[in-house]
């Protein structure tokens, strides 16, 4: 069966050039920079979990699996570097950084999924990753607990000056950014016969990294949006800053019994320009839910009758990694994010939308780590697979660029 077949089969596709485009993906990834072939690739002969958990616990059989592990280890070593360079390269505005971060999670670097389960993930169409795809990403330096970062809060003066006058002084005051750094950590039970009977091209390993995967990028989406920040000094704790929860952001409240979209059009556009005033720059998107989005398309201006519906399109790329927009609102791209809350506000029955600088935000990931345990479900011929990750996020390094609006007119409506 060739790849094309293969993947028609796999995901139900009836059109040929659709999955010959998916098969031409999986092909470049099978290889890595050099042109070489990777260990674990689309249709190899080779599950990577049934080899890690030949070498972890030796209940199975799976030859040349611990040559094959090693092997992929320093694929995976080569592969962190150059992504960690591509980042260095597309930072822009002024950005400024004091460490050359390290993907490496202390040793066992074999322990990283493959790269290509990790790419095709974030090729798919799901919902997941808006603003976690959209903030500034590093690698998670290894051995630390927190990061910190320093914040100018006031900055030097600069002015024009006259021939022989005192020069303008001003000192800068700062402060720190924090994060802790957060563990998050699942795992699937499966059946032994599952690892043990991988067919060729190790599909179970597909859906396994698939479901661990989804659920990861669902938790560190939220955390990014409305998470708590537990307290830093006690990392195991504590959670994320959500960008709704940062301290001295700009809100702008909508208050209306009966809401409707020309009724919230003024207070909308108060939160772009309140963050130009305030941080000296436009902010650059939209994030609201997708029911939020479709309330306001099908809302009507109140004078013509004409719905809201008049998209702008936008195209910011072809960054696999980068979500794409819906639309634009105000001359900013939206971005579609349902990992923001319908039941925020007093009465539990309202949501938000929020206008943003995600360039002002850092995102530190650590490598997705993964290991297969057979003690727990012996019994029952049964295996656990386990995958965590350690990451953190400056989401507050600069307030004035997020603004939020809230209020009772914000009350999500029958249907929506």
């Amino acid at each position: 069966m060739s790849a094309t077949e293969d993947i028609r089969t796999l995901e139900g596709f009836d059109s040929v050039e659709v999955a010959g485009q998916i098969a031409e993906s999986l092909h470049r990834l099978s290889r890595d920079a050099t042109g070489s072939e990777l260990v674990y690739a689309p249709f190899s002969r080779h599950s990577y979990y049934r080899d890690l958990m030949a070498v972890e616990t030796g209940r199975i059989q799976s030859p040349g699996g611990e040559e094959r592990l090693k092997r992929h280890a320093e694929q995976m070593d080569q592969l962190a570097k150059e992504r960690e360079a591509l980042v260095w390269r597309q930072l822009r505005d002024g950005f400024e950084y004091r460490v050359a971060p390290d993907r490496t999670d202390g040793f066992g670097g074999y322990f990283a999924p493959p790269a290509w389960l990790n790419q095709l993930f974030a090729t798919a169409n799901r919902p997941g990753r808006v603003l976690a795809g959209l903030m500034v990403r590093f690698a998670l330096p290894s051995g630390v607990s927190s990061i910190n970062l320093p914040i100018i809060g006031t900055g030097a003066s600069v002015l024009p000056e006259a021939d022989d006058s005192a020069v303008p002084e001003q000192d800068i005051t700062d402060s720190a950014g924090s994060s802790a750094v957060v563990p998050l950590a699942g795992q699937v039970d499966v059946a032994l016969q599952l690892l043990e009977q991988s067919p060729a091209g190790a599909h179970t390993d597909w859906a396994i990294f698939q479901d661990l995967t989804e659920a990861t990028d669902a938790e560190l989406e939220t955390q990014l949006v409305v998470g708590l920040d537990g307290a830093t000094s006690n990392p195991g704790t504590a959670q994320l800053l959500g960008v709704t929860n940062v301290a001295n952001i700009i809100s702008v409240a909508y208050t209306a019994g009966s809401p409707t979209g020309s009724g919230m059009w003024t207070p909308l556009s108060k939160v772009p320009a309140q963050i130009g005033d305030a941080r000296s720059r436009p902010p650059e998107c939209w994030l609201m839910r997708t029911a939020r989005w479709a309330w306001l398309q099908g809302a009507e201006d109140g004078t013509s009758n004409r719905p809201f519906g008049l998209s702008t399109r936008f195209f910011l790329g072809s960054d696999d990694d980068t979500p794409d927009p819906v639309s634009g609102l105000m001359g900013w791209p939206v971005f579609l994010d349902d990992a923001i809350p319908a039941t925020l506000g007093a009465g539990a029955n309202q949501d938000v939308i929020i206008c943003l600088r995600p360039r002002d935000m850092i995102l530190l990931e650590g490598t997705p780590q993964s290991g297969v345990f057979r003690e727990p479900l012996s019994g029952s011929l049964g295996a656990r697979v386990q995958m965590h990750t350690n990451v953190a996020a400056i989401t507050g390094r600069r307030p004035a660029g997020i603004g939020v609006l809230q209020g009772t007119g914000m009350a999500v409506q029958s249907g929506y």
